[in-house]
């Protein structure tokens, strides 16, 4: 039987992993028992809507479908653009998504 650890440090990982795991043939299960807390503090990973940040959402996109993930940047970009405006342009969005900026330009 296969083992796979996942990592929930950071939650666009740990979705990653779940979608690796399960392109590997496991199961992955959802197990509804509280096993900690966490307190209410300054998040350690989301630092706002960056170009790492998108770049990141790209290949979880990528990961979720080679075939696909254009339009699922797509409908990402239009779903979330109320989150980011004020930040980047719809169009500079899915241009980090899509890798064609570099988080330091």
């Amino acid at each position: 039987e296969k083992e796979y650890v996942f990592k929930f440090d950071i939650e666009a990982s740990s979705r990653l992993e779940s979608y690796e795991a399960i392109r590997k043939g496991m199961k992955v299960i959802f197990v509804n028992k509280k096993i900690g807390e966490a307190g209410q503090k300054e998040s350690t990973w989301f630092t706002g809507y960056n170009p790492e940040f998108f770049k990141i959402q790209g290949k979880i996109f990528k990961k979720m479908s080679a075939k696909y993930y254009k339009i699922l940047i797509l409908q990402y970009a239009i779903r979330k653009y109320f989150l980011y405006n004020k930040e980047f342009s719809m169009k500079q969005a899915i241009k980090c998504m899509l890798n064609e900026i570099r988080p330091d330009n």
